[in-house]
């Protein structure tokens, strides 16, 4: 087993969710915990670390991250903001 840090965990390949979450609630395709697009939604769900890391560091800032997380119980932990920034 490949750990996502390890040299082989970059080609992991890793879902992202496979239901909706708090994202999707305004989304007029939302259908209880699934989407009306879900077969393409779970293709875009499925990327590789080494790929969702790249989009990470293109994507996420610190302000959307305290924004996206502020509701997560983890983040007052600091593991996730630590692990950002080192990106």
């Amino acid at each position: 087993m490949a750990y996502l840090n390890s040299e082989e965990g970059e080609d992991a390949i890793i879902t992202v969710v496979e239901h909706t979450d708090s994202i999707c609630a305004p989304c007029p395709s939302k259908r209880d915990a699934l989407c009306v697009s879900q077969k393409k939604i779970i293709k875009l769900d499925t990327i590789s670390w080494k790929e969702a890391k790249k989009r990470i560091q293109q994507e996420m800032t610190l302000e959307k991250f305290h924004m996206a997380c502020a509701p997560c119980a983890w983040k007052k932990e600091g593991m996730c903001e630590s692990v950002l920034r080192s990106l």
